[in-house]
């Protein structure tokens, strides 16, 4: 399956849902989107694993297929067909992990792609435009929250990411493979 992940403005656009972190010399699993709600399947929802650490790398929530099977006493986790929400005491949002409407994709028509783009002479980016158009996509992914990705914390909002204190935004990445998160940023 081919996914559009946002993490706020930033997007990966094809990849296979699946969030590997660098720790150490290794990569580990951070986050996997298991299953997508489908309209026309009984009984499917938004299934994701996903295993946070706070800032003292000791696990706050593990979730597998969005239900908690470790959790701190401070935390809340939901879920429903599309939407799986993690919370702190306070009500702030750890993670929330949404799915899309698929006919509602911010690509290739996304401002700030578009914009960026005409930035540059008539041809000299027509491969992006190919890649889009060649990949289909099953679900649309978003991701926003604050929490601990192995060592780096990562802050998403609708129109930024933080991450270890450096603001990204705006960011296109197009690829078939998973993400990983490493000390050189995002990379698919």
């Amino acid at each position: 399956m081919n996914y559009l992940v946002m993490l706020g403005s930033d997007m990966f656009y094809g990849t296979n849902g699946i969030i590997t972190v660098q720790v150490g010399n290794r990569l580990v699993e951070f986050l996997r989107i298991r299953e997508i709600f489908k309209v026309r399947s009984t009984g499917s929802y938004l299934a994701v694993d996903c295993d946070i650490k706070d800032s003292d790398n000791i696990g706050e929530v593990k979730l597998v297929k969005s239900k908690p099977v470790v959790q701190s006493d401070d935390i809340t986790s939901s879920f429903d067909i599309q939407e799986t929400v993690v919370k702190r005491k306070d009500g702030s949002i750890i993670i929330k992990v949404e799915q899309l409407d698929l006919n509602n994709i911010p690509l290739p028509g996304y401002e700030p792609v578009k914009k960026a783009l005409s930035l540059f002479p008539n041809d000299a980016f027509g491969f992006i435009m190919e890649d889009l158009n060649s990949i289909s996509i099953d679900a649309v992914i978003k991701i926003t929250g604050d929490f601990y990705a192995g060592q780096y914390h990562l802050i998403i909002r609708d129109d930024n990411s933080t991450i270890d204190g450096y603001k990204t935004g705006g960011n296109l990445l197009i690829g078939t493979q998973g993400m990983e998160l490493t000390n050189r940023g995002f990379i698919v």
